[in-house]
């Protein structure tokens, strides 16, 4: 199944890594022993502002396609792409609170998720308001070129009910068919994404390539998958300064015990578009490919290694 991919593909690249604890990072040493200078302390900064804005986007993106997901599960000829774990966490806690409406083109199903205009509390303690638009192509699965599409509108969601952040944009999966190994892929983008925060506004477009190397042939076990994911991300954090995400190595995913929730392998590379200042992750921290939530982080030239969920 390509089911747990989606849930884990893009938002789990940064949205674990902390502010808090980048701040740790930098209180530990990292600016004091690299550079002095009050310009290098705030271009560090920026890279990692940079960091946590794309993840908040990037994940909040990813929890919206799953609510619209656990009603694509439940609409006939419709199949979720969302572990069952996920779309408990993003369910309102009280569903009489949410409207959907499910219309059948024949060549496409489309959902619309409506939170409706005031608050509504969800099971991963945010709320949210406002609407989602899931749109899925007939045979998704079988159909090269076929395509799943979400678009927000009106949508606001936050730990806070009476200061909730307003994203807007459009997330697009397609079905590019199986490449000459025959393993099937996937190309995952958003477009005109932003969020309007009371300290800024971020904005950020991504494109991912997502290739299921291996389980491809054992469709109805999951726990033999394994997935690569390169590509691309960019944007404006919410001080006005421009970056780029490039995954320099494939992100590897294996879907077993332990490594599902992350990245075996793989390294993403942050860098400022004004400075030139780079954050770097790597998911395989001591380079021997284990099952587990240790990565580092380079800042400036200096390691740090952390914990990701």
């Amino acid at each position: 199944m390509f089911a747990v991919i989606i849930t884990n593909v893009s938002h789990i690249i940064m949205k674990k890594i902390s502010f808090a604890l980048f701040l740790a990072f930098l209180v530990s040493g990292v600016i004091l022993t690299s550079c002095r200078k009050k310009e290098n302390v705030k271009q560090t900064l920026e890279s990692i502002q940079a960091a946590e804005d794309n993840g908040m986007v990037e994940s909040e993106f990813d929890n919206a396609k799953d609510a619209a997901d656990a009603e694509a599960g439940a609409t006939p000829g419709v199949k979720r792409t969302t572990g069952v774990r996920r779309i408990l966490m993003v369910l309102p806690q009280d569903s009489a609170k949410t409207s959907v409406t499910v219309s059948d083109s024949g060549s496409y199903k489309k959902i619309e998720l409506n939170y409706g205009n005031d608050p509504v509390a969800c099971n991963d303690g945010k709320y949210r308001k406002g609407m989602i638009i899931y749109r899925v192509d007939s045979a998704f699965y079988k159909t090269t070129n076929a395509k799943a599409s979400m678009t927000l509108v009106n949508y606001f969601a936050g730990f806070d009910k009476n200061n909730l952040t307003q994203f807007t944009g459009r997330r697009e999966l397609t079905n590019n068919g199986a490449n000459s190994s025959g393993e099937p892929q996937f190309t995952l983008s958003v477009t005109g994404a932003s969020a309007i925060t009371t300290s800024g506004t971020i904005s950020w477009t991504s494109t991912r390539m997502i290739t299921k190397t291996k389980g491809y042939t054992t469709p109805l076990n999951i726990w033999d998958d394994e997935y690569s994911v390169t590509g691309t991300a960019s944007g404006v954090n919410r001080n006005g300064e421009a970056f780029t995400v490039n995954i320099t190595t494939p992100l590897y995913k294996k879907i077993k015990l332990g490594c599902a929730s992350t990245f075996v392998t793989g390294i993403w590379e942050l860098t400022m578009t004004s400075s030139g200042k780079k954050m770097i992750l790597n998911y395989d921290a001591y380079g021997d490919g284990a099952c587990d939530k240790v990565a580092k982080v380079t800042i400036n030239g200096n390691d740090r290694i952390v914990v990701v969920n």
